[in-house]
């Protein structure tokens, strides 16, 4: 049990089709955890944890977009 600060990056493609069918979003994400032990005591080794962690995850994430359209395309246009 751990507990500190964690930032993260995100860089990707974002591609949205002109007929809406085709939506999607891949990249790579990196996550940093600047952490330390919230117990004072590592029972696994019998000796006090006051070490400081530096904790790292790297991925890809894609992902599908679903849009939702709400506009009315009426053919007449009223002034």
């Amino acid at each position: 049990m751990s507990n500190g600060l964690m930032t993260q990056q995100y860089i990707g493609y974002q591609y949205l089709s002109d007929n809406r069918r085709i939506n999607f979003s891949i990249g790579l994400l990196f996550q940093q955890g600047f952490t330390k032990s919230v117990r004072g005591y590592n029972y696994d080794s019998m000796m006090p944890d006051v070490a400081k962690r530096f904790d790292m995850l790297n991925g890809i994430q894609a992902s599908w977009i679903l849009p939702f359209y709400f506009n009315d395309y009426s053919e007449e246009v009223i002034y």
